[in-house]
């Protein structure tokens, strides 16, 4: 589908969350990200929680469309953010450029995530590993497969970094890659006063990612699914419309 036939199509859609032109880039880069996942090959691509798991759906619901002779990878979250800090009395995090060197900067990434060794994040590696085959008997990979990890844009790109470390902490053989669903120049199209960025509807409000608004225990590498009925229906409604722009 070349870009006048998608915007002929998206017109007839009814505007719930997305405006005409932010439906438009919705598609153009869901269908960059399925490229990407198809030349990475990825035995699993990974979504930042709470802000990218919308992407997750977007993917999902475009896969057969763009993608029918490929077989999609599984599809999982990770919750790494600034909040973990608070967990082990971080004031703040490591920034990298507040060190003179990579090997300082990469050392205190590893403290940090060392004292998340708690036996919530065991499980969650366990699951992750299950989930992933390691070539013949031994524990290495293919160059092609391993893990993507998808955010929704990059600020200063940090929570994204540490969730590379994370991952490499725990799969150190195994290749890693990372990928922004949003670039630069969508800013415009998804914008708010007063917000640094690029500005979604679930940034602000989490009950249309499904997941709860209550602070997650510190320890838990995945966010609380929202179990209130009526908190849900922003959810419902999105994924109703994510559905619509990719199969109308």
């Amino acid at each position: 589908m070349n870009k006048i036939e998608s915007a002929q199509t998206i017109e007839n859609i009814e505007t719930r969350v997305f405006n005409a032109e932010q439906r438009q880039i919705i598609i153009e880069r869901t269908k960059e990200l399925i490229e990407e996942v198809i030349a990475v090959n990825p035995q699993m691509i990974i979504f930042m929680d709470r802000g990218a798991r919308p992407f997750a759906w977007m993917l999902r619901a475009a896969w057969n469309k763009y993608a029918p002779k490929h077989e999609i990878p599984k599809i999982r979250f990770v919750n790494i953010g600034r909040e973990k800090g608070e967990y082990i009395n971080f004031r703040s995090m490591p920034y990298r450029e507040d060190y003179n060197s990579e090997e300082k900067y990469l050392n205190e990434v590893k403290d940090f995530w060392a004292k998340f060794d708690t036996d919530e994040s065991k499980k969650y590696i366990k699951k992750i590993k299950k989930d992933i085959n390691p070539v013949a008997k031994k524990n290495r990979f293919d160059e092609e497969g391993g893990i993507l990890l998808v955010d929704d844009y990059s600020v200063s790109g940090f929570s994204l970094e540490l969730a590379n470390s994370f991952f490499a902490n725990h799969f150190p053989n195994m290749p890693k890659s990372s990928y922004l669903f949003l670039k630069r120049q969508d800013e415009p199209a998804f914008k708010k006063e007063g917000w640094n960025g690029t500005h979604l509807p679930w940034n602000t409000d989490k009950a249309y990612t499904l997941l709860s608004e209550e602070k997650d225990t510190p320890e838990r590498l995945t966010a609380t699914p929202e179990r209130d009925k009526k908190l849900r229906e922003k959810g419902l409604v999105l994924k109703k419309e994510i559905e619509k722009i990719f199969n109308n």
